[in-house]
């Protein structure tokens, strides 16, 4: 492979990475039964996965500034899903607004990347003040798996990518009941190869260009002690015939 072939290679592999946000741009966030999570940078799309044993799961913000909350309900399209989760939201301790789960149909979406479905619940958006807010979701009965997805903001960098390739395994398995490698037998794991063909070939043009750097040097120095040794030789015999 030739230097060209290798740029063109870069600028292909980079406008993958940018241009196709990682996971359907919603970072996935593995929280299981866990009945409080704290949100962090609300602002930033993220899905959480859990499930409901007994109680309500309850998502915390500390904003200090205002900012876009977007929420959205979902339930994965499986044997023992459920499409009557509602949300609650709290600010400041008082009641914010009422997300209910009769105010969407429910109806099926897929999501590509992961190659997954779901049944798309109620959503909500509005621009808010600071303060600590509380999303509260529950259903008859709480139970059941349920995805919550706030935030409309995109983070594409490297490390959202690699922390999503070693969370949707456990996504797989634990909240679908699937096969953990189908966690990669997506538009993600072709996304996941081509950023490691990326790296290997990178790296190693990395090192071929660092090995010829380092032999021209030696061959340099080499040229420059026989040339040095030719000049020194040449005046030596100089010298004898002068006698």
């Amino acid at each position: 492979m030739d230097a060209k072939f290798f740029l063109r290679f870069i600028v292909l592999a980079a406008l993958l990475f940018v241009f196709v946000p990682p996971a359907g741009a919603h970072l996935p966030r593995m929280e299981g039964a866990n009945a409080e999570i704290k949100i962090e940078r609300p602002e930033i799309s993220k899905a959480y996965y859990g499930w409901l044993e007994g109680e309500p799961a309850v998502y915390s913000i500390d904003a200090k500034a205002p900012f876009l909350l977007y929420v959205n309900l979902l339930s994965p399209r499986i044997e023992t899903g459920r499409i009557d989760y509602s949300a609650v939201i709290h600010k400041d301790g008082e009641i914010f607004a009422n997300i209910p789960a009769d105010n969407s149909l429910w109806l099926v979406t897929y999501e590509p990347f992961a190659n997954d479905y779901y049944a798309k619940g109620p959503e909500w958006a509005q621009k808010v003040p600071s303060g600590k807010y509380e999303i509260k979701i529950y259903n008859s009965g709480n139970s059941g798996n349920y995805v919550l997805a706030v935030g409309k903001t995109e983070d594409l960098s490297l490390g959202e990518f690699l922390r999503t390739l070693v969370v949707l395994p456990r996504v797989k398995e634990e909240f679908f009941g699937k096969p953990w490698w189908q966690a990669y037998s997506n538009l993600t794991g072709l996304m996941a190869l081509i950023v490691f063909v990326f790296f290997m070939m990178a790296a190693y043009f990395a090192v071929s260009f660092f090995r010829r750097r380092r032999l021209k040097k030696k061959l340099d120095i080499q040229y420059a002690e026989h040339k040095n040794n030719g000049n020194i030789g040449g005046k030596d015999r100089g010298g004898l015939f002068e006698k």
